[in-house]
């Protein structure tokens, strides 16, 4: 390890060690405190102005994008402190098949498609869905801030409404297509720098197929694209990077509301709205929000911010 890397490191762990009160990936919300500086204020001030875009910043947009002067530090410190002695891991089925079989075990209904949560009698909330409705004991609301926002607005108090409407996302568009006949190589996932010209974050080859995806802001600018344009534009741009490897012109999925952002002030927010909830919980309010926005853009933040249920 470069002598120069491994100051930073030092560095790095006894920050942590300060830190270490507030870093708790299943209370994110406990991170206020450090919710002061973007990842680039942060770097600066304590590694060099070059770490920010060099280290950090490629480092935490492995999982979704980041803008170092507005992402907050709090996201950086959290993710580092949770793996940074993990064990790399992967599911043998498909993550729905373990959801279905921890609910089969007690008197839970998932995936309602909910249109509205109303008052009901005390410690208990109106469900209404699909022309029914029925009264519930606890409602976990596992739904993007905005949407959370629509169904529950009825129960909602104002600071809620508030914290609720101020989530902000980035969109993705993923381009997928298959390889091209005589392609062979192992998997592979490649990485693409956001300084080129180039609209895709991530490319992966794998099941005999090429995927790629594409954030902001290149993905909001054509949200309303014609599936035609927007799947011949992706083509040509993959084939620049890796020339003869897809075969077509692929599909095209499109995803307004990919990564919730964590910039400065996200963690302050999410310490207002926890607050809020138990305080409502403890009225007599049994609803609960769960998502990635609650914790971070990833399937591990969405785990993370129903562990304290």
């Amino acid at each position: 390890m470069p002598f120069v890397q491994a100051l930073r490191l030092y560095r790095l762990q006894r920050l942590l060690r300060r830190y270490r009160a507030h870093l708790d990936p299943a209370a994110p919300e406990r991170a206020a405190p450090l919710d002061d500086r973007s990842l680039a204020d942060f770097a600066h001030l304590y590694f060099g102005a070059r770490v920010a875009t060099a280290w950090i910043e490629p480092w935490l947009a492995e999982r979704a994008p980041v803008d170092a002067h507005e992402t907050s530090r709090a996201a950086f410190l959290l993710r580092w402190a949770a793996e940074r002695d993990a064990v790399t891991g992967s599911f043998a089925a498909p993550i729905a098949t373990l959801a279905d079989a921890l609910a089969s075990r007690v008197a839970l209904r998932t995936g309602v498609a909910a249109s509205q949560l109303e008052p009901a009698a005390p410690g208990r909330l109106r469900v209404a869905a699909s022309g029914a409705s029925w009264d519930a004991d606890a409602v976990v609301l596992a739904v993007p801030a905005p949407e959370a926002l629509r169904v529950a607005e009825p129960v909602l108090v104002a600071a809620e409404r508030t914290i609720l409407a101020g989530v902000r996302y980035d969109a993705a568009i993923t381009w997928s297509a298959p390889l091209r006949p005589g392609v062979r190589g192992a998997p592979a996932r490649v990485r693409v720098s956001p300084r080129g010209a180039q609209p895709f974050a991530s490319i992966a080859v794998e099941g005999g197929r090429v995927t790629a995806i594409a954030g902001d802001p290149w993905a909001s600018a054509r949200l309303a694209m014609s599936d035609d344009a927007l799947e011949k534009e992706c083509a040509l741009a993959v084939d620049r990077l890796l020339p003869g490897l897809a075969d077509g012109a692929g599909a095209v999925t499109r995803f307004p509301l990919a990564w919730p952002r964590f910039d400065v002030g996200r963690y302050r927010a999410l310490a207002r709205l926890r607050a809020v909830e138990a305080d409502r919980r403890a009225a007599g309010r049994p609803l609960h929000f769960a998502g990635d926005w609650l914790a971070a853009p990833t399937l591990d933040g969405a785990v993370a911010s129903v562990r304290s249920l």
